[in-house]
């Protein structure tokens, strides 16, 4: 039962902190993303135009993240929850730690 728990809180801190960081570099670079433009600026004076094309960037970026937790997740449930010799800890640790780079890549430069 506390398993459950710890895991089902671990899924949510990595899909939480995950997410936190892919939006925040996201935005950052789309806001840098043309020199001489001020699109923050833009956003305080209400240009819809930029707000939907940031949108759309966060909700892209959003939804790799979404795709790219699910196989870390199940992996590291799957390591706690089997009776049986699955892969040591610290490979898990490692390979999911591979898989959080490329889903955080993916979702950066997509």
């Amino acid at each position: 039962m506390t398993t459950r728990i710890l895991l089902s809180l671990f899924e949510f801190v990595l899909t939480v902190g995950l997410a936190v960081g892919v939006v925040y570099v996201n935005y950052r670079l789309a806001i840098r993303a043309i020199p001489g433009y001020d699109a923050e600026q833009e956003l305080k004076n209400r240009n819809v135009g930029i707000a939907v094309v940031l949108a759309a960037g966060l909700v892209a970026a959003g939804m790799i993240v979404r795709n790219g937790i699910f196989p870390i997740v199940s992996m590291v449930r799957l390591a706690f929850t089997s009776e049986g010799a699955y892969l040591p800890p610290w490979e898990v640790a490692g390979i999911a730690l591979l898989q959080l780079l490329l889903v955080f890549a993916a979702a950066i430069f997509s």
